[in-house]
Parts: structure tokens; C-alpha cells; sequence
């Protein structure tokens, strides 16, 4: 092994991004929500923030990434070398093992950041993937707060009118 890192391996190039996940509901909004549903905003942006970690690492991700972006291409450049290259023709679990090798994603819970470093050949190349890594974990989020907005407005709307409710009974 030394001596294919010496004298047959290839330089790999490091690109790192981190984001975090907020709540975009006002926090007394979400505190008097919160005491009413059993939930609040922090614990739903914890909870988005693992759902597009999982994301990053899952099967899903590959299928969502642009066509722009040729994985087979990237991880097996002519300056790759054959130990740590992607193969090509790898069916998808190959592929999703391979791109968990090569994409690293961390959760710190403290500080509700998530860290993504992403290796390849080229340093455009990796600067390439993250982009699009965080361009996708982007539209996921957005997806996620719609959903969860849409789900406070029904509980909101069912609550007042259980309140109208008794109100006319009263």
C-alpha cells in the first residue's frame, strides 16, 4: 500500500461546506404553538437537519444531482489512479458506497451545523459536487419547511375550530 501512495496515487483535492438548518417561524409564534401541538421550531430544525444529512449519504441525492454532473467521469480521471478510482458500469449500491467513500457528512448537534467535505481528482471538480450537494440539500429544506408549514396552519385551523365549537356551545 505505501508504496502505491508513493509512487501510483493520485492527488486528491478537499472541498468543504456547512450550513444550518433554522426555523424560519417566529420564536413566540412557535413557543405558543409549541405548548398547544407538544412541538416547537428548534426541535423541527434538528429533525430537518438529520432528514438532509440521511439525504446526503442516500441513493436519493444521486439520482437528484444535475446531469451536468458526470460521477462516473469525475472519480475515474486519467490522473486518478486505479485503487481509489469509481469503476465504471457499478450498479447503484456500488456507486452510493463509493460516494459515501468520497462525500463525508457530519452533524454537530451542538452548533446545528452540518459539515460536508467532498474529495475527487480535481479541485474544480469537488468544488463542483459541493455546490451541488448544498444546492440540493437547499431545495430539500425548502420542501420540509413548506410541509411543516402547511401542517401548523391545519392544526392552527383545527384548534380554532374546536374553539368556535365551544364557544357556540357556551
Amino acid at each position: 500500500f505505501s508504496v502505491h501512495m508513493f509512487l501510483w496515487a493520485s492527488d486528491q483535492y478537499h472541498s468543504t461546506t456547512a450550513f444550518a438548518v433554522r426555523s424560519s417561524n417566529p420564536v413566540a409564534a412557535t413557543e405558543i404553538l409549541g405548548m398547544v401541538m407538544g412541538g416547537g421550531g428548534s426541535e423541527s430544525a434538528t429533525s430537518n437537519s438529520y432528514i438532509v444529512a440521511d439525504y446526503i449519504q442516500s441513493q436519493a441525492i444521486l439520482e437528484d444531482l444535475p446531469e451536468d454532473i458526470d460521477l462516473e467521469a469525475i472519480f475515474n480521471r486519467e490522473s486518478s489512479d486505479f485503487l481509489f478510482s469509481m469503476g465504471s458500469d457499478l450498479p447503484i449500491e456500488n456507486r452510493l458506497d463509493y460516494w459515501n467513500d468520497m462525500v463525508d457528512v457530519s452533524f454537530d448537534a451542538t452548533s446545528s451545523v452540518i459539515y460536508i467535505e467532498v474529495r475527487s481528482f480535481r479541485p474544480e471538480d469537488s468544488v463542483k459536487i459541493a455546490e451541488a450537494v448544498l444546492e440540493r440539500s437547499e431545495i430539500l429544506v425548502n420542501k420540509l419547511s413548506e410541509s411543516n408549514r402547511r401542517q401548523t396552519v391545519r392544526y392552527a385551523e383545527e384548534a380554532v375550530a374546536r374553539a368556535e365549537a365551544r364557544l357556540k356551545a357556551i
